[in-house]
C-alpha cells in the first residue's frame, strides 16, 4: 500500500494522461489509480480534478500575521531614552538594566510615562530591542574613514598571525591599531590614537601622536611599553605602513617579541582592538 506523499505523486502523473485520454481510455486509467491507491472511485475521480489546478507536491505556505505586543509609535520613544541612558549598548545587555532604570528615574521624578508603558518595557526581550530601535542606530551610524595603506616593504619578512603564533591564555600579547581624529576633513595635520589591547586580560594602553609616521609610532609604543608591569611577548597590527616598518621590524627582534600582522582586509582579525577603539578611544574624544 501506497503512502500518502507517494498517491499524492501518482495523482500528479495520472492527471496528465487523464487530460489528454478519451473516454473508454480514462476508464481503463481510473480503475488503474483505484487499483494502485485503493481510493473509493468517486473520491479518485474528485483527486484526479483536483489535481489539474493543484500540485500536491507543493506545500503550501501558511502566512500568519501576529498583531504587534509593542507599537514602535507608542513604545519607541521611553525605549529610546533608556538606550540614550545607558551610552547606546545593545539589546542583550539592556534588556536587563531596565528596571533599575526605571526605579532611579522614578525616583527622582524625571519619568513621565504611565505604569502599561513600564510594564512593556520590563517584559520586553533583547531582540526586540535591538529589532525596534534599528532604524535610530542607522541614522547615528557614522561612517569611518580608512586610513590603512599597506606596508609591502616587510611583508613577506612579518608572518600572519595563526593559532599557533601566540598563548592568549597569558597576558602579554597585544593587539595594535590606529585612530585618526581627523573630523570630516583628511587633509592637513590631525592627532593619532595609537591603541593596544592586552588579548588575555584586555588591558588598554593608550597613546596620543603627532602623525602616523613609522618614528612617531615607535616612540608612542615605546612610553607605552613603560608604562607596563608585565612583558610585551607579542604585537599583532594590521598591514598599515604605521607598523609593517624597518623600526618596529627590527625592534621586536631586538626584544625577542613576536610580531605579527593580520590578513588584509580581515577587520576581525583584530576584533579586540577594534572594539577598544570605540570604548577607550572615540568614546572620550568622538570624531574630532
Amino acid at each position: 500500500m501506497l503512502n500518502m506523499r507517494e498517491k499524492q505523486s501518482l495523482t500528479a502523473q495520472i492527471v496528465k494522461r487523464y487530460q489528454q485520454a478519451g473516454k473508454l481510455e480514462k476508464t481503463s486509467i481510473l480503475d488503474e489509480f483505484i487499483k494502485n491507491t485503493g481510493y473509493n472511485r468517486s473520491y479518485a475521480r474528485r483527486a484526479i480534478g483536483r489535481a489539474k489546478t493543484h500540485d500536491f507536491r507543493m506545500k503550501k505556505r501558511i502566512h500568519r500575521v501576529r498583531s504587534h505586543t509593542y507599537v514602535p509609535g507608542v513604545i519607541l520613544k521611553p525605549l529610546s531614552k533608556l538606550w540614550d541612558i545607558s551610552n547606546f549598548i545593545c539589546g542583550k545587555r539592556l534588556a536587563p538594566l531596565i528596571p533599575d532604570y526605571l526605579f532611579v528615574l522614578k525616583r527622582d521624578n524625571v519619568w513621565d510615562y504611565s505604569a502599561s508603558i513600564d510594564d512593556q518595557l520590563i517584559k520586553i526581550s533583547a531582540s526586540t530591542i535591538d529589532r525596534l530601535l534599528t532604524p535610530i542606530r542607522k541614522k547615528m551610524t557614522l561612517k569611518g574613514r580608512t586610513m590603512t595603506k599597506p606596508g609591502t616593504l616587510l611583508k613577506h619578512q612579518i608572518p600572519v598571525r595563526t593559532w599557533a603564533d601566540w598563548n592568549e591564555n597569558i597576558p602579554g600579547f597585544f593587539e595594535a591599531d590606529t585612530v585618526a581624529f581627523c573630523g570630516s576633513n583628511l587633509s592637513g595635520d590631525f592627532a593619532w590614537g595609537l591603541d593596544m589591547t592586552d588579548v588575555c586580560i584586555g588591558w588598554v594602553l593608550l597613546e596620543l601622536c603627532p602623525n602616523r609616521g613609522q618614528y612617531s609610532i615607535h616612540e608612542a609604543m615605546k612610553r607605552m611599553m613603560m608604562r607596563l608591569v608585565y612583558k610585551v611577548l607579542g604585537i599583532d597590527s594590521d598591514n598599515g605602513g604605521e607598523f609593517i616598518n624597518d623600526i618596529l621590524y627590527r625592534y621586536c627582534l631586538t626584544e625577542h617579541i613576536t610580531f605579527t600582522r593580520s590578513r588584509a582586509g580581515k577587520k576581525n582579525d583584530n576584533c579586540y582592538v577594534e572594539q577598544k577603539n570605540f570604548t577607550s578611544l572615540r568614546t572620550f574624544l568622538g570624531y574630532l
